[in-house]
């Protein structure tokens, strides 16, 4: 009885770490995940920003490109 005590004490450790290692991992991901939208969003914005000062008055460039 008491070796299988053990045994589940540490299957329960293991099954623990690989919990740990999984949430750790998705974690990383989504910050991953939210750092390159919010690099593609700022370039977006950057070239959005840079086209208007190009285009015309009365062009209604950002009526279209929301469009």
């Amino acid at each position: 009885m008491l070796k299988s005590l053990a045994v589940n004490q540490e299957y329960i450790q293991f099954v623990n770490q690989l919990k740990n290692h999984i949430k750790s991992s998705q974690i990383r991901a989504a910050l991953s995940v939210n750092r390159e939208l919010i690099q593609l969003y700022w370039h977006i914005g950057k070239q959005i920003i840079e086209k208007q000062k190009q285009t015309k008055w009365g062009s209604k460039f950002l009526e279209s490109l929301s469009r």
